[in-house]
Parts: structure tokens; sequence; C-alpha cells
């Protein structure tokens, strides 16, 4: 019994080790050197600049994940109805749960303080794409496919894709830790006929699906604007394939997500998970057809014939660097829109 109640204590101690203790000896030198080589070269006003965005996004990246995780986790708690498993029936009994339950509890918080404090570090990481977007510049030129300004693509893009994964790793570990605490705490039972699920928890997770959903609908509308970078071509720009063959089935792939989304919450409120299920996979068909075979046959069928007959662009292709591509989408949204071809 008193090892049982020193189990939550070990845990705690061992997760601010890692989170507090460890970082110091491991990173502090480094950040000393910077700063003294900074210092040195008269450059403390950038060195600053970049401490202090890091410390800025790497706190709301972290804390914002946490708080999200663990409110979730308040919620599942408080829709298990059942404490531990009892053998009633044909469900399964899980002794190591009901022996040590509250050890799991605290195995499933720290879990969640543990991969929020990672999550920080890896969004501390992106401190140039966060600095780009907080202070954005137009360019005064719009590109040729969706009317946006340069800017955006220079600026703002790279940070969007950046919250979309933060997103995702949000949903997905808000889903996991939501299912493996209704384990613990109640709500989900195996049985030798598969998983049983409580009515609450159902909702609970339908709903967290309708969000995963929600957060591939903005992946789709991110991968649109990716065709301006495309190298299916002579050319790196949008070519015929993916003005007339990628850009619609995104289009139809974005709308599939957020109609996928609603059959999720609504089947959330009602309790109906097939609506759901067909529509999850007619966006798998749709995205495995025409996100990659429809628009290959658009482009040896009908792009490919048309370079023989001489009608394809003939200007080089930029190398794979992300500056030159965007001087060339520059240079050539200035003088006319690129070839279709």
């Amino acid at each position: 019994m008193p090892k049982t109640n020193r189990t939550p204590r070990i845990i705690l101690a061992l997760v601010l080790f890692f989170l507090i203790v460890l970082p110091l000896f491991t990173s502090g030198v480094d950040l000393l050197v910077d700063w003294l080589w900074f210092k040195q070269e008269g450059f403390r006003v950038i060195f600053r600049t970049i401490l202090v965005t890091q410390i800025e996004l790497s706190g709301l990246v972290g804390v914002g994940f946490m708080i999200v995780t663990a409110l979730n986790l308040l919620i599942a708690r408080g829709l298990a109805h059942r404490h531990g498993y009892r053998v009633n029936g044909e469900v399964i009994e899980f002794s190591a749960l009901d022996r040590f339950g509250k050890a799991f509890r605290w195995v499933i918080w720290a879990g969640v303080l543990l991969i929020g404090y990672v999550v920080g570090q890896w969004g501390m990481s992106h401190w140039l794409e966060y600095l780009m977007a907080k202070h954005p510049q137009t360019l005064g030129q719009q590109d040729p496919l969706f009317g946006i300004d340069l800017g955006f693509y220079l600026f703002r893009l790279p940070f969007n894709w950046f919250l979309y994964y933060l997103a995702l790793a949000a949903v997905i570990v808000c889903l996991l830790s939501a299912v493996f605490l209704y384990l613990v705490e109640g709500g989900v039972w195996v049985t030798p006929r598969g998983p049983k699920v409580m009515g609450a928890a159902r909702a609970h997770l339908m709903a967290l699906a309708a969000l995963l959903f929600v957060v591939f609908a903005y992946r789709v509308r991110l991968a649109m604007y990716g065709l301006l970078y495309s190298p299916r071509g002579l050319i790196y720009g949008a070519g015929y394939a993916d003005v007339h063959a990628t850009l619609p089935v995104l289009w139809a792939e974005l709308f599939l997500c957020l109609l996928t989304a609603v059959a999720f919450a609504a089947g959330a409120m009602w309790g109906r998970v097939r609506p759901a299920l067909y529509s999850v996979g007619l966006l798998v068909a749709v995205a495995v057809l025409g996100g990659s075979i429809y628009p290959e046959i658009v482009q040896r069928f009908i792009v490919a014939p048309m370079k023989l007959t001489g009608n394809a662009p003939t200007s080089p292709m930029p190398s794979n660097s992300p500056a030159r591509r965007m001087r060339w989408i520059v240079s050539r949204s200035a003088s006319s829109p690129p070839s279709k071809t």
C-alpha cells in the first residue's frame, strides 16, 4: 500500500527532472556561449529578439497544447461513469487497471505534461516562421492562380503549415488520451465480440473525429497554395494538369472533409456512426483516384502530346531553392500568366 502511494510522486519527480533540470544542463552552456559571441560582435539585439521569440512561441505552443489536452481529459473523466473494471457478463477484466488505476491516471497526466513540453520545444524551432507571419510584408504583385499577394507565400504560408501540424498533433493526442482514460476510468469496455463504448464516450470521440476532419480540410486548403510550386511540368508552377485536374479534386476533397466532419458531429448528437463511415470511404476513394491517378492521366494523355507539337513551355526550370522559385513566380506574374501546359 505505501508503495502504491509513492508511485505518483516518483512519476512527478521524473517528469520535473526531464522538463526542468535536464534541459538546464544540456542547453544552458550553449545558450551562454551564444550570448557571449553575439555580445562580442555587437549583435545583442538580434540575439535578444531570437531568444524572446523562441520563449514566447514555446510558451504559447506548449502551454496552449497542455491546456487543450487537459480540458479534453477533464471532459472525458467527467463523462466516464464507471471506475475500474468488474467481471459482468461478457466484459473482459483488466486486473492491472483495477490494481494500479490511480497510477495509470498519473501516467496519463504526466504524459500530457511531457508531450506538451516536447511540442513546446518543437514550436521553438519555428521562431523564424513565427516572426515572418507576425510582421508580414506585401510585394504588390498577385499570383496568377488565386490572385493573392505574393507576400502571403513568403511570410504567412510557412507558419500556416506549422499551425496545421500543431492542430493535427493536438487532436490526435486528445483522441488517444481520451480513449486511454476511458479504458482506465470506464466508458470503453473490451468484450470477446469487440469493444463496447458508452454513449457519452462515443459522442465525445466522434466530436474529436469531427475536429480531426476539419483539420484535414485546412490541410487541403493549404495544399492548393502549394500548386504554385508544382514540379510536375517542365517548369515550377501550376501547369495544365494542376489547374484542370488537381485543383478541382482538391476542392472536392475539401468539401468531403467538411461533410465528413458534419457527419461525425451529427453522429455525436444522434448516435449514428454509419453515415460518417460512408463519408470517410468516399473521401479516401476521391483522394486515391482523383489525387494521384486522374492528374497523371491528364498529364500523360493531354499535356505530354502537346509537347510534341511545340506548345509546351520552354522556360528553364528553377533550382530547388525556395528563394529562386519565388523570384521566378514574381517575374512570371509581372510579365504574363504562366502557361497552363
